[in-house]
């Protein structure tokens, strides 16, 4: 997704019902918000200094909101080897939901945890910076993996460039 341009909440944020696999596009409609959580204790902590650890915390944020602009609600083509790539995914998330059974929580989501539920930003830039660690591509801000991809500029010095060969 990142490739198509996609922030990360834009990508987090799709939903199968934005997805045509056979007309080959994208409808971008909503951005994935970091979750944030209140304490559910009767307001003693109970050692717990942040509500996101609370056993039984209860969220003060939507999943979802608004694309960042008016732009930002878009459709967008998809390419012939992302469309199979999609196909592949949504077959792999079918074999997930069966082998999840009565815990899979259905929301639509195009990205989700083992269970069915979206997932947490968060989680997934801590994800993929371990991956670009682990490619040896490039270590800093999250924000940076937009311009590493081909048609966003050459590959940064050192890492894979678009065919995969090492730049120098």
């Amino acid at each position: 997704m990142l490739a198509l341009g996609l922030r990360q909440g834009e990508a987090l944020g799709l939903q199968w019902p934005d997805v045509d696999l056979d007309e080959g596009t994208l409808r971008v409609r909503r951005a994935r918000l970091r979750p944030k959580w209140a304490h559910g204790c009767d307001g003693s902590p109970g050692g717990h200094k942040h509500g996101g650890y609370c056993p039984q915390r209860r969220p003060t944020r939507p999943d979802t909101a608004d694309t960042k602009s008016k732009a930002g609600k878009r459709g967008i083509g998809l390419p012939d080897e992302r469309v199979t790539l999609l196909r592949k995914h949504r077959e792999e998330q079918n074999r997930e939901r069966l082998d999840a059974g009565p815990l899979w929580t259905e929301g639509g989501w195009l990205f989700t945890t083992p269970t069915g539920g979206p997932l947490n930003p968060r989680t997934d830039t801590t994800e993929w910076k371990r991956l670009l660690v682990i490619l040896l591509v490039v270590k800093g801000r999250g924000g940076s993996s937009r311009r590493i991809f081909p048609g966003d500029g050459p590959a940064p010095t050192g890492g894979p460039n678009e065919t995969g060969s090492e730049t120098k």
